[in-house]
């Protein structure tokens, strides 16, 4: 009986003990958190300085102008990428969302999970780096081009995915753009959907001869969230953005646009 006072001590001691490794804990995770967000942001300004101009130029010219055949066109040129692409030749293009924060080089590697926490010089980075899915063709002549995004927190990345969701945001945000270093295409937003890692139509990249575009459509219109008829005819391609969503486990976020060469 007499030693029942000197636990409650012992008691407070330990409590106290786990409140403060608990305090310190918590302190850690959101200093590495936002170390994590600090270091893509200083990244991410970093490469707006690559970042392709509206004026893209004819390189390299012939040696004679006259012998350009008259129907041939001047191909777009954008040293921007070229110069990105010599400092790691995965780069591919330059993807811009329209009132999105999504403005960002994407790269092409032969596994789909190289590029999931590196940045675009290949080092250990949280946020990743923007990167197209290894079966799809790098000239975006594959039906159905994909693009993977992280959904960080801080609204980087392809956070902004999950807006599509939102019918007035989605009534007006239309457009992005696909720059790539020979040729440039417009996006035309047509359908936001929240759909399984695995879905069999959606992620999809080869063997489109065997579906009908009215099927492909159907099945989009099925399962989006929002919606509008892009107006897809024969030889027309899509693109599809994606990232993680959080409203069911394993759930993406995918934003699908028709892909127009400008």
């Amino acid at each position: 009986m007499r030693q029942q006072p000197q636990r409650r001590p012992l008691f407070r001691f330990l409590l106290i003990l786990c409140l403060l490794v608990v305090l310190f804990y918590s302190a850690y995770q959101i200093i590495t958190i936002q170390g994590r967000y600090q270091a893509e942001a200083s990244l991410h300004s970093d490469l707006l300085s690559f970042k392709p101009t509206d004026t893209p130029v004819t390189d390299p010219p012939l040696p004679d102008a006259s012998a350009r055949p008259a129907s041939s066109p001047r191909p777009v040129f954008h040293p921007e990428i070229a110069a990105l692409r010599a400092l790691n030749s995965d780069v591919v293009g330059w993807i811009t969302v329209e009132g999105t924060a999504i403005d960002y080089p994407f790269v092409k590697d032969p596994d789909n999970t190289f590029y999931l926490h590196r940045d675009i010089y290949k080092n250990e980075a949280y946020a990743g780096t923007v990167f197209m899915d290894y079966r799809c063709e790098a000239d975006f002549s594959s039906f159905n081009t994909i693009l993977y995004g992280h959904h960080m927190k801080n609204g980087s990345m392809f956070h902004d995915l999950s807006l599509f969701a939102e019918d007035d945001f989605f009534a007006a945000h239309r457009t992005g753009t696909i720059l790539l270093e020979d040729k440039d295409y417009r996006l035309e937003v047509f359908a936001c959907l929240v759909i399984r890692p695995d879905d069999p139509m959606i992620y999809r990249a080869s063997g489109w001869e065997n579906v009908p575009q009215a099927d492909y459509l159907a099945y989009v219109q099925r399962l989006a969230v929002s919606f509008r008829d892009p107006g897809l005819v024969l030889g027309d391609r899509v693109v599809t953005l994606s990232t993680c969503a959080y409203v069911f486990e394993g759930a993406r976020t995918v934003v699908l646009a028709r892909l127009v060469e400008d």
